[in-house]
Parts: C-alpha cells; sequence; structure tokens
C-alpha cells in the first residue's frame, strides 16, 4: 500500500461526510479510516514519518496515525495482532485459523441475543464481520462455517 491508495481511502471518507442529510451533518470525528493489511506497511509508515505525520502504536499490530489528516487513522496490521487479545480484529486476516473462526463465531451468537446490544450500530458491526467470513473465498473459511 502506498501513499495514493490510502488518499483514495481518505476521499472515499470525505465522500461518505459529505453526503450527510444536512451540512456537517456527519462529524469528521465521527468517522475513522480503518486501513486493514496483512503485512506491515513499511512503506506508507515511512512516508508518514518522512513527512511530519505522528504515529502512535497503542497495541502490537495496531498504529494510529496523527497530523494532516481530516479523520482518525488506524492502520490494523492483523499478521502482528495478538490472537487472544485482538480475536475480532484478526478475523478480518486472510490467514485465520480454524479455531479463531469458531471463536468469533461463537462470540458472535451470544453477543447478537437481544440481552446483549444495545444499538443497531453494534448489530451491525458484529454482522459486518459475519458477512466478512461468509464471504472468504478460501476453502479453509468453507470449512468452517459448514461445522459451524
Amino acid at each position: 500500500m502506498d501513499i495514493d491508495a490510502f488518499d483514495k481511502a481518505i476521499g472515499y471518507a470525505c465522500l461518505y461526510k459529505s453526503y450527510g442529510q444536512t451540512a456537517d451533518g456527519r462529524k469528521a470525528e465521527d468517522i475513522t479510516v480503518s486501513v486493514v493489511r496483512e503485512t506491515k506497511p513499511e512503506r506508507l509508515l515511512l512516508y508518514f514519518t518522512e513527512h511530519g505525520y505522528l504515529i502512535k502504536q497503542p497495541y502490537k499490530g495496531i498504529y494510529y496515525i496523527e497530523g494532516k489528516i481530516p479523520f482518525p487513522v488506524q492502520i490494523i496490521v492483523t499478521g502482528k495482532l495478538y490472537q487472544s487479545e485482538h480475536t475480532w480484529l484478526r478475523a478480518l486476516s486472510a490467514k485465520m485459523k480454524k479455531q479463531e473462526s469458531h471463536a468469533v463465531l461463537f462470540i458472535s451468537r451470544i453477543l447478537l441475543q437481544p440481552l446483549f446490544y444495545q444499538t443497531s450500530a453494534f448489530a451491525f458491526s458484529v454482522m459486518a464481520i459475519l458477512w466478512f467470513l461468509s464471504q472468504s473465498g478460501s476453502k479453509k473459511r468453507h470449512r468452517v462455517r459448514q461445522t459451524a
């Protein structure tokens, strides 16, 4: 991933913000741009460093980018995340293991019970990850879906 691909993601976020029902109907601080990669985007992070952006790493595999960007930005490197701490984020990885897939499906069944979720946004987030799992072309994921 390079700066031009990143700028395209920011452009899409700007378009999303601009389509609010009223002027500033969607606040910039309510939008987060998340870049999910299996490997660390070394060239992109180097670009940010060379151009004065601040890069914070609160967890292994998660980077926050601050600077001349209209939205909060996080880069998630799924290959570097701790399995036990970031099960949901690791679900976005193309290399997710069968055991992790089962854990996500088990947790999501609990979380989608009416007692556990209060907002449609929360349910939407869980459903988005489940959709991602269901759309994977990986034979391994297909086997996990069939046994779940």
